[in-house]
């Protein structure tokens, strides 16, 4: 538990804390499993119900009252933008599923870079209690197995027996199925259960082991290397603080890496605490047990706290700060820990009953479930109330540019490029409803081809394309213009034929180093394939007039982890020619400036104070070399669409203008920005398609 609370409140300090979760599932595995087999031992099976609703009444009360304190500040204390991630990751808690969203949105290219949540930590709760609703039906499972084979043969073998051959066939699956996953999906595999019951089911592997022969475990710590020389707990405790400090932030995890801290939780466990010993006197000291008794407490409460505190204060906690904060979850951690021990004793008799215990689960997920709902609702709401800007920049001006003295002449990107005198063009205002901005995406008119798909396309602007048909080729950021494209070219007659896939520009060419076995590498390959089918296509066909390419510069420019650059001006150039043999006009959109990798609503959350919150340094943010020296390397005749000045001075790059939101996250456009912005770029776009046209 200390290492959690210390690598959460200091990261730097201990880079690997967060094992001290998989030390938790070990121990955790050893004594529910112990649980059962003396339940067995006494009664002969396993009364499934009553541990269910034993895990309840030990567990859950104080969980709700977390997550209830936790909804209560989202609407006090958190500023909107807020509101809706928090309130879904506490539904999901409630009934502890809550590893499965963050696994989910994990591998999700638009929530990848979601900022802390106060329940996130739910996560390792929700895997141990799937494991305890699991659990006790394998081992009852087990056992019928074993009554059964037993009147076949005609002989007895202890349950114990086939309880660890179970065990172990499901602790070697696991384990395997953790070993690959990390491999080729790191950041689903943190989250997935299925990559941590085989930490759990070590522990449950030496219950077993404890039960069927306690004597020779007996003798095993009673020997006098053990017993007196504490070898096995320094051995033990240098395993789990070596995994604390050693293991990297790039390492794949829990995969085989995870062997570590759990095997040291194991031996530790194993061993036992010897008679004499020098580490007895640190592990019986009061307030080392104290913090044992009240761990799952300090648990709950240590981390919505730190989240809290970020969100107030603005920055991390320097060490006296992130002392103070370790002082108040104790505390909290304390009044909550008696209060689940008081409260229970008031209405002992009724608590006690099983149904009771159910009841309240259900009626508590119940209550979260539809909370999620109605903040949903309160949203999307609020979301239809800030539509009505994006409803004038679509009803309004048939795709010319606001001019001054238009009633749109300073909002959004027309506060830069309109030419009229707008007074506070980077100020917050209180007109500015940022939940609304945090979900400005119209995810459903980009026609983005995902991960998980192999091809998707769709038809935008106008259906006959009497004046021509543009090829819209690109990543996220091409998908995050589509909307405003779609509105402008149907404005003006064009047809506009969308290939986008997440994460790939379409530019792409095979890289050998990126040819290989993980998740990276398989996404590279199959972003590969992609491209080459998109510029196949938009090649051979004759109804595509010109072509319209963007793409996150930046991100497709760096190189992954032990991996080149993705992309490089030769392989750029390569698909330029490929693109230009079809003698079709090539448009480049320059990508926005960098935010810095900071969620833009959020941030601005934080920021109301400024004059231009969330501004960044044009000479920080704004790099476009690399696709310009892709074209400069190519030879062909590339129209280039800058953008710069819709975001920039000449030293500042905002994060809102004019009244709109620039970024719905920490990369992509907002759509009511993108629409502000296309009677300037579509413009653009077509003088360089008719000059190049001609040509």
């Amino acid at each position: 538990m200390l290492l959690v609370v210390v690598y959460h409140v200091w990261p730097s300090r201990i880079p690997s804390g967060f094992i001290g979760v998989d030390v938790f599932f070990v121990i955790s595995g050893f004594l529910i499993t112990s649980h059962l087999l003396r339940e067995v031992a006494q009664t002969g099976t396993i009364r499934v119900t009553s541990f269910w609703a034993r895990r309840i009444r030990r567990l859950l009360p104080a969980s709700i009252l977390v997550l209830g304190i936790c909804a209560v500040l989202l609407w006090t204390v958190y500023p909107p933008v807020f509101r809706w991630p928090g309130i879904e990751q506490i539904a999901f808690a409630s009934f502890y599923g809550l590893n499965w969203l963050l696994a989910t949105n994990a591998v999700d290219y638009l929530h990848a870079g979601d900022s802390a949540t106060l329940v996130q930590h739910f996560w390792s709760l929700s895997v141990e209690e799937q494991f305890y609703f699991f659990w006790p039906l394998i081992l009852l499972a087990t056992l019928f197995l074993s009554t059964r084979l037993a009147l076949q043969k005609r002989r007895r073998r202890a349950p114990e027996t086939y309880v660890m051959i179970v065990t172990t066939l499901i602790v070697a699956a696991s384990f395997a199925y953790s070993v690959v996953l990390s491999h080729y999906r790191p950041a689903f595999a943190y989250f997935d259960t299925g990559t941590r019951v085989w930490e759990l089911g070590l522990g449950a592997i030496f219950a077993v082991v404890l039960s069927r022969w306690p004597d020779s475990i007996d003798r095993l710590r009673g020997t006098s290397v053990l017993a007196r020389g504490g070898i096995g707990l320094v051995a033990g405790f240098s395993l789990i603080g070596a995994s604390a400090l050693l293991i990297g932030p790039d390492v794949e995890f829990p995969g085989w890496v995870a062997l570590f801290p759990t095997v040291g939780a194991l031996i530790v466990i194993v061993v036992g605490m010897p008679e004499v010993s020098w580490l007895r006197p640190l592990v019986a000291w009061r307030p080392v047990q104290y913090v044992g008794d009240i761990s799952y407490e300090l648990y709950l409460v240590h981390w919505p706290l730190l989240v809290t505190a970020l969100v107030v204060v603005g920055h991390r906690p320097n060490w006296w700060q992130g002392a103070i904060l370790i002082a108040v979850a104790i505390v909290a951690a304390t009044v909550v820990h008696r209060l689940m021990h008081v409260l229970p004793q008031l209405w002992h008799a009724l608590w006690a009953r099983r149904r009771v215990a159910f009841a309240f689960a259900a009626v508590s997920a119940a209550i979260f479930c539809t909370a999620a709902i109605l903040t949903l609702q309160w949203q999307e709401s609020r979301a239809s109330a800030a539509a009505s800007v994006k409803d004038e920049l679509i009803h309004t001006g048939n795709g010319a540019a606001p001019t001054p003295g238009d009633p749109l002449a300073c909002v959004g990107a027309a506060a830069m490029l309109s030419g009229a005198e707008c007074a506070d063009r980077f100020a917050l205002t209180d007109s500015v409803d940022l939940a609304a901005a945090a979900t400005d995406l119209d995810r459903a008119n980009w026609c983005l081809t995902w991960y998980d798909q192999d091809w998707l396309q769709c038809e935008r602007g106008d259906p006959t394309g009497t004046s021509g048909t543009i090829a819209l080729l690109g990543d996220s950021h091409a998908g995050a213009l589509t909307g405003a494209m779609d509105t402008y070219f149907r404005q003006l007659g064009w047809k506009v034929i969308t290939y986008t896939r997440f994460g790939c520009s379409g530019l792409e060419q095979p890289v050998p180093a990126l040819s290989v076995p993980t998740d990276d590498g398989k996404s590279w390959d199959d972003c590969v394939k992609w491209a080459q089918r998109a510029r196949a296509e938009i090649a051979s066909r004759s109804d595509i007039t010109a072509v319209v390419f963007t793409n996150w510069e930046r991100s497709k420019g760096s190189p992954a982890v032990g991996m080149p650059a993705r992309l490089t001006p030769q392989s750029i150039a390569t698909s330029l020619e490929q693109l230009g043999s079809a003698g079709k006009p090539l448009v480049y959109v320059e990508d926005p400036p960098n935010t810095g990798g900071v969620p833009v609503p959020e941030c601005l959350a934080g920021e109301t104070a400024s004059a231009a919150p969330c501004s960044t340094r044009r000479s920080e943010s704004y790099d476009p070399s690399l696709m310009r020296d892709g074209i400069a390397y190519s030879g062909i005749d590339v129209g280039y669409v800058s953008t710069v000045d819709a975001y920039c001075d000449a030293d500042t790059c905002f994060a809102v203008i004019g009244g709109v939101v620039v970024y719905t996250d920490d990369n992509h456009i907002s759509d009511t920005w993108a629409r502000s912005l296309m009677p300037y770029i579509g413009s653009e776009i077509l003088e360089d398609i008719e000059a190049r046209r001609g040509a």
